[in-house]
């Protein structure tokens, strides 16, 4: 994942740090929704939402990639 995020020049720390700190701030706030700012070079704002075991991370996305991916059967 460090070689994905250095590729996309992300924090190698950009992937799933919502889904770990929303429960924690859940538990500590008692809400279950925020509205969150991304402080990156490509930045931005998110809504995160638990629902459940799960949290769910919306807001406006930038196209920085496109692939194909093949299967063999």
């Amino acid at each position: 994942m460090q070689a994905l995020a250095v590729e996309n020049n992300l924090s190698e720390t950009a992937f799933s740090a919502f889904t770990q700190l929303v429960p924690y701030w859940v538990r500590r706030f008692s809400k279950t929704e925020f509205r969150v700012k991304q402080v990156s070079q490509l930045g931005g704002g998110l809504t995160c939402e638990l629902m459940g075991d799960r949290v769910l991370i919306s807001g406006r996305a930038v196209l920085f990639m496109r692939g194909v991916i093949e299967i063999d059967t």
